[in-house]
């Protein structure tokens, strides 16, 4: 008896297609619209796959108890929040948010071979896509983005807009770059990647250029040893939240008062390392 999914159902897979294609250019003009489409995605595809298979996919153990735990930290902060309303909202989003990537991961284990194969060229086409509109956009001065937002939208200013995307592009960057490597393409992946990283050292995100440095460490390392790669990266992640506030007071001491002198050279550079130094200490002391 063959184990293989029976896959996806037809409206569903056009649904996770479009989504999958458009990531890219909404990444590229709008990043802050990923979390709606995101949603929307997960919302319209259930409810497709509910209507032709009469079933909800299930959300993977390991991750739902991950983000469970993650969110009841998040919920948790809230007890020493400076604006609690605020922070409630966004409790709220990011609720949403993990509940969609989970029902899409739900969803991902029913697919067939042929409707991974339509995911993965969905994503990178439409990665690449976004990319090129990106670079034709910073490079013109956002003519599309002026065009429907207006001349005098204040995200133009000191090239914000494009920041926003350059910083969140290596999470969609990575995983076009999967998706070639799944469709029997790994060098155009790899080529996407260093171009992507190249490019990010001329735009204006220092830590996008830092993401995709740690990035390929870790590829790297994760080439002939995937296990070690994997471990790293639990460790990296969990050192992150445990080690914020400590190393914020730390590094604020050992600064001093040269912390306005690192905000202003940033400013000047198109980067927030020293406000996220002042934002962090004062968090730290609250």
């Amino acid at each position: 008896m063959s184990n293989a999914s029976p896959g996806l159902a037809p409206p569903t897979t056009f649904i996770l297609v479009f989504a999958f294609a458009l990531a890219g250019p909404v990444m590229a003009l709008a990043p802050l619209g990923m979390a709606p489409l995101l949603i929307a995605a997960a919302v319209f595809a259930t409810l497709a796959q509910r209507l032709r298979g009469c079933t909800w996919p299930s959300f993977p153990p390991r991750a739902t108890g991950i983000a469970v735990i993650f969110l009841a930290w998040c919920a948790l902060s809230l007890f020493w929040a400076l604006n609690r309303p605020s922070g409630a909202r966004k409790l709220v989003d990011m609720v949403m948010v993990f509940a969609a990537s989970l029902a899409l991961a739900g969803l991902a284990e029913q697919q067939d071979a042929g409707q991974r194969r339509r995911f993965a060229m969905a994503l990178a086409l439409g990665t690449v896509a976004g990319l090129i509109l990106l670079g034709e956009e910073t490079a013109l001065g956002f003519p599309l983005y002026r065009l429907v937002m207006g001349s005098d939208n204040p995200k133009l200013q000191d090239l914000l807009l494009s920041k926003r995307s350059v910083d969140a592009a290596p999470l969609l960057v990575w995983p076009a770059a999967l998706a070639f490597e799944r469709l029997g393409r790994p060098l155009f992946g790899i080529v996407l990647a260093i171009l992507f990283a190249i490019a990010s050292f001329k735009l204006t995100a220092a830590s996008s250029t830092l993401a995709m440095v740690v990035s390929f460490a870790i590829l790297a390392i994760a080439w002939p040893r995937g296990a070690l790669a994997g471990r790293l990266l639990s460790i990296g992640t969990v050192a992150a939240f445990a080690l914020i506030i400590p190393g914020a007071i730390l590094a604020y001491d050992h600064l001093g008062d040269h912390a306005l002198q690192v905000g202003a050279l940033d400013k000047q550079h198109r980067c927030s390392g020293g406000h996220r130094l002042e934002i962090w200490h004062f968090a730290a002391e609250k």
